[in-house]
């Protein structure tokens, strides 16, 4: 139980890093609207 929702809390906290890259990469002009 507890690896599962450890799993899943890993799993979305890359997924809010990744998209926070991908929005400060975007903000600077790298890369066109997703």
């Amino acid at each position: 139980m507890y690896t599962m929702f450890k799993r899943i809390h890993t799993g979305t906290l890359k997924t809010s890093l990744e998209f926070q890259w991908n929005l400060f990469r975007f903000s600077k002009g790298e890369i066109g609207p997703i």
